[in-house]
């Protein structure tokens, strides 16, 4: 079972899941099933961290960290897409007025969460250089 199938079915199952302090916690009814994730125990704690760490500034977190979205214009996103072996690719595009995706453009394939943010923090450093004018969130 894959760390986003695991997190599906706890959410399936109304099951939380929370890291702090180092530590994973899990709180849940006595009733239900908890499938075994001990050998991916690390790599579970890293994408809950991720996903908190994502969420704290403004990305859109989907299913259960295989995707991170952040708007930085009225057409323009940042994506940070994960990959089966846990790395991720980051890419931007812009939408049209139809919502389809154009002027796709790929940054970095297979590299770390952390790797991938530094990207993305970077190349919105510049974009709000370049454009003042518009609003800034916190990413």
């Amino acid at each position: 079972m894959s760390i986003t199938e695991f997190l599906h079915y706890l959410d399936t199952h109304n099951i939380d899941i929370w890291v702090q302090d180092s530590e994973l916690f899990i709180r849940m009814d006595t009733n239900v099933l908890l499938p075994d994730m001990n050998k991916e125990k690390k790599a579970l704690k890293i994408r809950l961290l991720n996903n908190q760490f994502a969420k704290q500034r403004g990305w859109l977190v989907g299913n259960f960290g295989e995707i991170y979205c952040y708007q930085y214009s009225s057409n323009g996103h940042i994506f940070i897409e994960r990959n089966p072996d846990e790395s991720v690719n980051i890419y931007r595009c812009k939408f049209d007025l139809y919502g389809k995706p154009t002027n796709i453009k790929g940054y970095h394939e297979g590299i770390s969460f952390s790797e991938a943010y530094q990207k993305a923090k970077a190349f919105l450093d510049w974009f709000y250089a370049k454009n003042p004018n518009l609003k800034r969130g916190p990413y």
